[in-house]
């Protein structure tokens, strides 16, 4: 971490906190047995573990889009994940049930839709790291600084604690001059872009990364500068070598 990075940023940021009128309709999918998320991460290889916040934040946001309307048990239990619905999460958990969580919601509804509630999982997560992962003197302080030193303490905070959202990602930074007023994040091998093992070899057409750009966005537009945009440039699920999300201000 950068020289003058308050040891407070080094507390650990859990990277991982019939709608409205005119809104898309979503479809009904048939009842799915209950599964267990549990069961699902007793599969053979090694366990990587991401944060909670990417099962809890999303249930909020589901429910949110869907008002008593069961989409987010139908998700969660089309995904395994159904125990976690009943009882969120508190800790790490194994990244591969939480990745197809992920895959279901583009599977339930339609494109912009899926990309709303994404969103708003995201923008939920990120108000949750800022509430309670990043200590109120520490927020002060980033507010207070000129944003290419924000940028930058906010950076190293992130990169230092990226295996919570990361998973068996690779998070790294792409180098910028001093005044470009942007900031590029790459995670390679990110989780949750990548198809789950037992999915078809054909997936359809899906927006990108967007959880992950919208915490990013949510936590930069608070700390480094108001103006801030997260965009996803390249994604693994398109191809790329690996997600890459440009944040300017």
């Amino acid at each position: 971490m950068p020289d003058g990075v308050p040891p407070t940023l080094a507390r650990e940021a859990d990277l991982s906190g019939g709608g409205a009128p005119g809104a898309p309709a979503i479809p009904r999918a048939p009842a799915i047995p209950r599964a267990s998320a549990a069961r699902l991460a007793r599969a053979e290889g090694p366990i990587h573990r991401i944060g909670p916040n990417a099962v809890t934040r999303l249930a909020e946001a589901l429910a949110a889009a869907d008002p008593g309307g069961g989409l987010a048990a139908r998700v969660f239990a089309a995904a395994g994940c159904l125990d976690w619905l009943v009882e969120p999460p508190g800790a790490m958990v194994d990244e591969r049930p939480v990745a197809r969580l992920h895959a279901e919601v583009h599977d339930h509804m339609p494109a912009p839709l899926a990309e709303a509630v994404l969103r708003d999982a995201g923008r939920r997560t990120g108000a949750y790291i800022l509430a309670h992962r990043i200590p109120a003197p520490a927020r002060a302080l980033l507010r207070a600084l000129p944003a290419v030193l924000a940028d930058r303490m906010l950076t190293a905070a992130i990169a230092r604690h990226a295996w919570t959202f990361a998973g068996s990602g690779r998070f790294a930074t792409e180098p910028t001059g001093a005044r470009a007023r942007r900031r590029v994040v790459v995670l390679g091998g990110n989780p949750l872009a990548l198809p789950p093992e037992d999915a078809a070899a054909a997936l359809p057409p899906r927006p990108g990364c967007v959880w992950h750009a919208e915490v990013f966005e949510t936590l930069y537009a608070r700390l480094v500068h108001p103006a801030a945009a997260a965009r996803e440039t390249a994604c693994a699920a398109d191809g790329a070598p690996a997600c890459r999300f440009e944040i300017t201000w």
